[in-house]
């Protein structure tokens, strides 16, 4: 935690820092507010905090707390939302210029000792096609960073809307034109593995695909299949599950939960969530989702 949040913190509220190891450093009944990250927070849990007012979810789901309950009992509930985007895009286009530059193999090369790099020819990204799957924050950020490139940029979003950068496309248009095809979509019903062996056969040839959104949204043993036969020429995975599961994948860059894993990301995820807290306290509500 941030100290300068910490600070500012306690000058508005009385605080309690607790851990899982932890939980009742306070007594719950005098709790009004509760900070937390994705933790379970149903009715069971909730009411042991009889005098609660508000929660603030540490991160942008909420799914974790039971609305029902907030909602019969007047307690509002915010989350933290738009505070990643630039870290996040930020990633993006570096595990794009990772594979398509192919600096992991170059790097790992000379570290071996080798003092010839010329077998690792590679693509420019100028003058090719960015495909985002996706034009929130995080792809319209992508987008920009793209564009500055000098890449042709296409993209594809579920309200239909216009971004003002690039060319709007159906799906399917977009996943056959995208030389480098950017996921950065929430996970629904809808996106979950929507890259699929059906949705890979639609890309080009050498196309290599980067995602920032959740593991869910690509069917992995398609992936595979599709680096390992060559089809794709690459991939960049900012991994939020086990990364274990994507050790020895041929051409495929891996991080792991990197993407909001910056000192700067940092302070503006508490910069955020503590926002909500003096807002409540100072009678506005910030980032409400209830």
């Amino acid at each position: 935690m941030p100290q300068p949040i910490v600070a500012n913190l306690e000058k508005i509220a009385q605080c309690t820092w607790t851990d899982d190891d932890d939980p009742d450093r306070r007594d719950p009944t005098t709790i009004e507010v509760l900070i937390g990250p994705n933790g379970e927070l149903g009715g069971e849990t909730l009411r042991r905090f009889p005098g609660l007012r508000l929660v603030i979810c540490m991160g942008t789901a909420y799914d974790n707390v039971d609305l029902d309950y907030c909602r019969k009992r007047g307690i509002g509930v915010s989350n933290t939302a738009g505070y990643a985007g630039p870290s996040v895009a930020e990633l993006a286009i570096g595990l794009m210029l990772s594979v398509g530059r192919r600096i992991s193999e170059i790097d790992q090369a000379i570290q071996q000792g080798a003092t010839q790099t010329t077998a690792f020819i590679a693509h420019d990204v100028n003058g090719r096609t960015a495909g985002i799957f996706g034009l929130g924050d995080i792809g319209k950020r992508v987008a920009r960073a793209c564009d500055a490139l000098g890449m042709q940029v296409a993209y594809t979003n579920r309200s239909g809307r216009r971004g003002g950068i690039g060319q709007w496309m159906e799906r399917a248009e977009l996943f056959a034109v995208a030389d480098v095809l950017f996921l950065t979509a929430p996970l629904d019903a809808d996106t979950e593995k929507v890259i699929n062996a059906e949705a890979i056969a639609r890309m080009k040839n050498g196309a290599v695909l980067i995602n920032v959104s959740a593991d869910e949204l690509v069917d992995f043993p398609a992936l595979h299949q599709a680096l390992v036969d060559g089809h794709l020429a690459g991939a960049g995975i900012d991994v939020i599950g086990d990364p274990t599961r994507y050790a020895g994948v041929p051409n495929l860059v891996t991080t792991h939960l990197n993407g909001w894993w910056t000192y700067e990301c940092q302070l503006r995820w508490a910069d955020t969530w503590a926002a909500a807290l003096s807002g409540w306290i100072a009678g506005e509500r910030v980032n409400p989702v209830l």
